[in-house]
């Protein structure tokens, strides 16, 4: 297993959650009062906070990665010392 792919996917998919929520947080944040004749403004509205929510998992997930496979390299280390 290549130790450096699996921290360099990790960290890239930590960093595109980020900037993804980073852009659907501005999305949301210059979202305006929507009447009831912008209906779709409103449903591009929802689709940003589903994505917000989506992004939020997938940052926890590379997280989750990251931290795997730095407990498994962690214990190798101890093991081979």
């Amino acid at each position: 297993m290549n130790i450096g792919a699996v921290n360099n996917s990790a960290l890239l998919g930590i960093q595109r959650g980020f900037d993804n929520m980073n852009r659907d947080a501005a999305k949301i944040a210059s979202a305006t009062a929507v009447s009831a004749a912008e209906a779709p403004a409103r449903e591009d509205l929802t689709r940003t906070l589903v994505g917000l929510q989506e992004n939020s998992s997938n940052v926890q997930a590379s997280t989750k990665a990251f931290s795997t496979q730095n407990r498994m390299l962690g214990m190798f280390l101890d093991e081979v010392a």
